[in-house]
């Protein structure tokens, strides 16, 4: 069966793509899709509601990205949409400008806090690892009537092809199901990380959140520039984990940093996070990270406010 392979060139080709992307996503089902497309109702009527808006949104991210690239797969005897894949090409460090975006999708209140702390943790990788040029893919996604065809491989290929001509190493955050199909192609994965939606003494509200949008296990995968692993070569991972050794902050330590700021509750700053953020506030004391990455509002003013103190403390 032939298929051919097009960047997409107009907003009328979202809702087959988007179509498509649900029948991927949810046989077999991916929790992931329903962190970014929400159903907030029940019924056909609601779920057409949430396809429409997803849709409208994606074509929004897109217009709104110039490093943004749409790759569909038809079937040349049908015409049919068989997958798509959505490559971004930096040029640049990516993880520059300060944003508190939120899960807007999200209806403000409990739904849209626990949203926003798994959307942290699952953006975090990316955003720790890859502050440099390179190729990323977004998401790819094959129909279920056209899996073990080569649909995979066209969207592959176009990328790792673009990361190559451009000298760029490549970067994907894994489902399990994606998972072979990368390493085929020369990226290797990090170990696998599991979202968590925990707090202290969560509602019910909470809880039945937290039951909706989880399990989901992605693994953080890259691929070098050239996609051959050179005896010697330095996994992003593996470097971060050597930067955090010579840095030899310790728990004391950053503790002692906190209480220096009048501005920062040291209380708030250990009990009021849950204990994701608490690892990524460690994290950027010792790396000296930009605190604006974190998706929740109140925690990156608080971990911009720690930056401050650390900068103006480490003359001490």
């Amino acid at each position: 069966m032939p298929f051919e392979i097009f960047e997409l060139s107009s907003d009328a080709e979202f809702p087959e793509l988007v179509e498509v992307e649900w029948a991927a996503f949810e046989k077999p089902y991916c929790n992931l899709i329903r962190l970014y497309f929400p159903i907030h109702s029940e019924g056909p009527e609601a779920r057409a509601a949430a396809i429409k808006e997803s849709t409208e949104r994606q074509i929004g991210w897109h217009r709104s990205d110039p490093t943004s690239h749409w790759i569909k797969v038809t079937d040349t005897e049908t015409g049919a949409l068989a997958g798509a894949a959505y490559w971004h090409i930096y040029e640049s460090n990516p993880y520059t400008a300060v944003s508190d975006d939120e899960c807007t999708w999200f209806p403000a209140g409990e739904d849209r806090q626990i949203a926003n702390q798994l959307m942290g943790q699952f953006l975090e990788s990316r955003m720790t690892y890859m502050t440099k040029p390179h190729v990323f893919l977004d998401i790819c996604f094959t129909h279920p009537d056209y899996r073990r065809r080569g649909v995979g491989r066209l969207m592959m290929e176009w990328g790792v092809h673009k990361a190559d001509e451009l000298g760029l190493e490549s970067y994907i955050d894994a489902t399990a199901e994606g998972k072979p199909l990368y390493e085929n192609y020369g990226f290797v994965a990090a170990n696998g990380i599991d979202l968590d939606a925990s707090k202290p003494d969560p509602s019910p509200r909470w809880k039945e959140r937290e039951q909706y949008l989880l399990p989901f296990r992605f693994w953080p995968m890259w691929r070098p520039a050239g996609g051959k692993m050179e005896p010697g070569t330095v996994k992003p991972w593996e470097a971060t984990a050597e930067l955090s050794a010579e840095k030899g902050f310790s728990k004391s330590v950053e503790a002692w940093i906190l209480s220096k700021s009048s501005r920062i509750d040291p209380e708030t700053a250990s009990n009021g996070i849950p204990p994701p953020e608490q690892f990524r506030l460690r994290r950027d004391l010792m790396f000296g990270n930009d605190f604006h990455r974190h998706r929740d509002p109140a925690t990156a003013l608080l971990y911009r406010k720690a930056l401050d103190v650390a900068e103006r403390v480490s003359a001490c």
